[in-house]
């Protein structure tokens, strides 16, 4: 299992035998023995590569999820040591909440320098279902998200407030009053781990009666998305845990209070019918920690 999923993961038979560290032949003959046993093709064979067949992607997600029970078994029979081990899988969504988990990240690695943390970014469209199948333990996001999958325990940690961020000279500050229609004039730019027709910003455009949400730039980096806002006509919609947007008003136009959307809170979910690690509990305990202070602090 464990050499048809890297072999998946690098694309290339060659690669995958590196990293394995056995030679090709070997990681061939591996893969064409468990085809024979199964008698399923897992993999299309192409000049630059190889990709998974239908019967391919089936294998590997399942093959995916035993592989990490077995790892998480074998991690809680060395925590009769007194230490802390094992390993946790940390999805976010949207990419930009990762901020949110650094504090809590560290903290787990200071004092459990044993534990071995992966972090997979994405939207939850495609986080969550890799949350049920227990590919991962724990998804840090935003409760508008993940509250549509109604198999998964959602904790909410803190708001987040809301305002869309245009460049201090931008023309709509001409306007003596402005409406949610006023705003949606212009280009947007969006989160690229949101999927647009999934979010609330979309559903605004809907009840306004115009054209499906099309952002004009998409990206996680917020440092681009600063320089678009301040070199077009552009706007981002912005959620932060402090009233004040981290003082981005200083650089930027917030207006705030006229597009109407739902209270989003960061939040963390997992799937209740998978029994918990000890160091996915550590990193749940220490994220409900300093997100739920930082958002009490920030609003008070």
């Amino acid at each position: 299992m464990n050499c048809i999923v890297e072999a998946a993961r690098a694309g290339s038979i060659t690669a995958a035998a590196q990293t394995l560290a056995i030679t090709q032949p070997a990681l061939t003959r591996t893969i064409a023995e468990v085809e024979e046993a199964l008698a399923a093709q897992l993999f299309e064979r192409h000049p630059r590569g190889i990709e998974l067949t239908d019967a391919g992607e089936i294998f590997v997600a399942r093959a995916r999820q035993i592989l990490g029970d077995v790892d998480d078994l074998l991690f809680d029979l060395r925590e009769g040591q007194q230490v802390l081990t094992g390993r946790v899988r940390l999805g976010v969504a949207p990419r930009g909440y990762q901020q949110y988990a650094a504090a809590a990240l560290v903290a787990l690695a200071r004092a459990h320098p044993g534990v071995t943390v992966e972090i997979v970014t994405g939207t939850a469209q495609t986080l969550c279902p890799r949350l049920l199948r227990g590919e991962l333990n724990l998804i840090l996001g935003s409760s508008s998200h993940l509250a549509r999958w109604p198999d998964l325990l959602v904790r909410e940690l803190a708001p987040t407030y809301f305002a869309c961020l245009f460049r201090r000279d931008h023309p709509i500050r001409s306007l003596s009053r402005v409406a949610e229609t006023d705003v949606f004039r212009y280009p947007v730019a969006f989160p690229e781990s949101v999927e647009p027709a999934h979010s609330d910003l979309a559903r605004r455009y809907a009840a306004n009666g115009l054209p499906p949400l099309q952002p004009r730039y998409a990206s996680d980096d917020f440092g681009i998305v600063q320089r678009l806002v301040a070199g077009t006509d552009a706007y981002h919609p912005l959620t932060h845990p402090a009233p004040d947007f981290g003082g981005l008003g200083k650089a930027f136009f917030l207006l705030t209070d006229v597009v109407q959307l739902p209270t989003h809170h960061i939040s963390i979910a997992r799937a209740p019918q998978r029994p918990a690690t000890a160091a996915a509990e550590q990193l749940e305990k220490l994220l409900r920690s300093s997100v739920g202070a930082r958002g009490s602090e920030k609003s008070g």
